[in-house]
């Protein structure tokens, strides 16, 4: 599992959305590129992949804008980024690895599950409440 900057960004664009649903409601896409800073076209690019795994809603009108679907406390950071990471992301598999690179493969594999298991025991209630506290 890799953390890249376009992970970093949803997690970032999910707690801007969550805190902001809290105080203001909806969330526009240019104020949160805003507030990311990054492009428009980037968090829509962002804001498509989590609409795809319903971690996000759009309203539409003129008070519009994004809004989590669902509780803060159901959704894990595991789930945010595997909505952003779902891509072409090949399997750790015999078939896919070298000969040579084979006795590493369990190691691997077991890592990414203690990671993964990691990842789902944080909600994303847990980093809105520690946005609020920096």
């Amino acid at each position: 599992m890799q953390i890249s900057k376009i992970n970093d960004y949803a997690l970032r664009a999910m707690i801007n959305i969550a805190l902001h649903q809290k105080e203001k409601g909806p969330l526009t896409s240019a104020k949160l590129a805003k507030s990311l800073d990054i492009s428009p076209s980037y968090v829509e690019q962002v804001i498509s992949k989590l609409q795809k795994y319903s971690l996000i809603k759009a309203k539409r009108g003129r008070r519009g804008g994004h809004m989590i679907d669902g509780h803060t406390q159901n959704i894990s950071m595991l789930q945010i980024i595997t909505a952003i990471s779902v891509k072409k992301e090949r399997k750790n598999s015999e078939e896919n690895v070298e000969k040579d690179k084979l006795f590493t493969l369990p190691v691997w594999n077991q890592f990414s599950c203690h990671v993964s298991q990691f990842l789902k025991e944080i909600t994303l209630q847990d980093l809105v409440d520690q946005a609020i506290i920096e």
